[in-house]
């Protein structure tokens, strides 16, 4: 396990939430071989490779949407992409841009006739 990481088991338990069986039996059994054969580096790689798209918001939400439509065009019976262009997401810190995803934001409850006022829904700031 890395300094401050997570373990083996943990990892192969957070890849099933995303990944098939078959794909997070092959990530354990590369770790079992790896650790059988006293390669550390090797494991350590494996473990890493995987951890990264863990700790990527971008990674994260590639595998995410190919994984759904994968499924969407299987239960529909249907092939090609569900969108146009990949996820990608951008800081924003201050001035205008701020403001304007901020009131964008806090507007989304009340074109979905969530609540009158944006005061009014739970989560607004």
């Amino acid at each position: 396990m890395p300094e401050g990481g997570i373990s083996d088991e943990v990892l192969l338990k957070r890849l099933t939430a995303i990944q098939s069986s078959a794909f997070v039996a092959g990530v354990a059994l590369e770790l079992q071989q790896a650790r059988e054969a006293g390669n550390e580096s090797w494991a350590a790689e494996i473990h890493a490779r995987h951890a990264y798209r863990m700790h990527s918001l971008s990674e994260f939400m590639k595998t995410l949407l190919q994984r759904f439509t994968r499924w969407f065009n299987r239960v529909h019976e249907r092939s090609g992409t569900l969108w146009e262009q990949r996820y990608k997401s951008v800081i924003v810190e201050s001035g205008i841009a701020a403001r304007t995803m901020a009131a964008y934001i806090d507007l989304n409850p009340v074109r979905a006739g969530m609540v009158m006022d944006p005061a009014d829904y739970r989560w607004s700031s």
